[in-house]
Formats: structure tokens, C-alpha cells, sequence
């Protein structure tokens, strides 16, 4: 009887073993279906002519894409990072329609095709609009302005006129239900991989707003 029930322990397990990676592999193909989905909604929304409609969905679809598709990818191109940024930006102004506004700028076109890593200025854009914007509860901007900084380095600014906080009361130690936990991380990713001399820097004032600079090389080639 023991080697019996031993016997079937040991084949529970291996069914247990074989569904948790069947939901897995679910859980690796849903995020590309339901791209596939949105892709395919907004081709019909595009053939209706709803133009605005059509820039919701595919902006939907484009954050979620370059969120979940592209984990394994340490770094991309800022204009790629910045296309990222665009959609969570255009995605909220058209959620607060005419109280969150928005501008992109480049100093020039040659930036463009820096090498970041991958989510590092969509998730402080985040930040503006949900701890800064929200919080305020009338109209309110973000400005993000991309420039050279030096021959060898650029700055990422984002700026917003939003609730703002106190820069001294920041502690990346705290809990992940901090919003700045995730801007810090960032910070600690970017001298990982290009040294001291970069990072993250962050200026606010309480009822006028926030800017975050984000230094980093200009590197035309992958580092990672």
C-alpha cells in the first residue's frame, strides 16, 4: 500500500508540474493575443474613420507592447523608449480630456538613436501624471525636453506643474508602495550599467511641481 500511494504522489506532482507550466505557457501567449486583438480592432476602427478611436487603441497597444513584449531587452532607442512614453501620455490626456496636457521636444533628430535602457523615462512620466497631475485636480502640463547635455551625454527632463513633494523626504529604502521606489530603481539601474557619473536627479516644490532629469551616455551601441 505504501508503494502505491507513494507511486501516486509522485504522478499528482508530475500532473501538478505539467498544468503549472501549461498556465504559463497561457500566461506568455494571452499578452500577444490580446495585442493581436487590439491591432485588429483598430484596423476595423481605422476603415470607419473614427480617427480619434484608432490612436486610442493603437496607442493601447503600442504601450502594452513595449511594456510586455521586449523584457529580455536591457536597452533600446530613446526614440523607441520615448514612443513608449507618448502612448501612456496620449492614453491619459484623452482619459482627462482638457485638464492633462502634454508636449514632446527634441533638440535634434541624431539623439533619437541613443541606446537607453528600456523603461526608464516611461515610468517617471508615470509618476507626473499619477502623483503629480492627479493629485491636483485641475488642468495641469508635462513637459518632456530631450537635449544633449555634453558631447559625451544627454539629459532626459520631465517636467510637470503638478502637486510636487519634498525632495528631502525621499528614501529608496522604503516599501514598494512608495512612488519613489520605482523612479529609484531606475537610478540604480543606470549607474549599474554607465557609472556614477549618471543617473536620475529630481527637484520639486510642494504646489508647484516637479522636474526629473535623467542623465545618460550617448551611446550609439548597445552596452548590455
Amino acid at each position: 500500500m505504501r508503494i502505491e500511494t507513494l507511486i501516486k504522489e509522485v504522478y499528482e506532482t508530475q500532473l501538478l508540474v505539467k498544468e503549472a507550466r501549461l498556465q504559463y505557457l497561457q500566461a506568455q501567449i494571452n499578452p500577444h493575443f490580446m495585442f493581436n486583438v487590439l491591432t485588429m480592432i483598430a484596423i476595423k476602427v481605422k476603415k470607419h474613420r473614427d480617427e480619434e478611436l484608432y490612436q486610442t487603441v493603437t496607442s493601447f497597444a503600442g504601450l502594452m507592447r513595449g511594456k510586455l513584449f521586449r523584457r529580455n531587452e536591457v536597452e533600446i532607442k530613446l526614440k523607441e523608449e520615448m514612443e513608449i512614453a507618448g502612448f501612456y501620455l496620449y492614453l491619459q490626456s484623452e482619459r482627462f480630456k482638457d485638464i492633462i496636457t502634454y508636449n514632446i521636444e527634441w533638440e535634434s533628430d541624431e539623439i533619437k538613436e541613443c541606446y537607453v535602457p528600456r523603461l526608464c523615462i516611461e515610468p517617471i512620466v508615470e509618476n507626473a501624471v499619477i502623483h503629480g497631475l492627479e493629485p491636483k485636480g485641475t488642468e495641469g502640463r508635462i513637459r518632456v525636453a530631450i537635449r544633449e547635455a555634453s558631447e559625451d551625454s544627454i539629459n532626459i527632463v520631465v517636467e510637470d506643474d503638478g502637486v510636487g513633494f519634498n525632495v528631502n523626504e525621499m528614501d529608496d529604502r522604503k516599501d514598494n508602495k512608495n512612488p519613489r521606489v520605482g523612479v529609484m530603481n531606475i537610478q540604480r539601474l543606470i549607474r549599474n550599467l554607465y557609472g556614477d557619473k549618471y543617473g536620475v536627479l529630481f527637484q520639486s516644490e510642494i504646489g508647484k511641481g516637479t522636474i526629473v532629469t535623467v542623465c545618460l551616455p550617448m551611446r550609439k551601441d548597445r552596452t548590455v
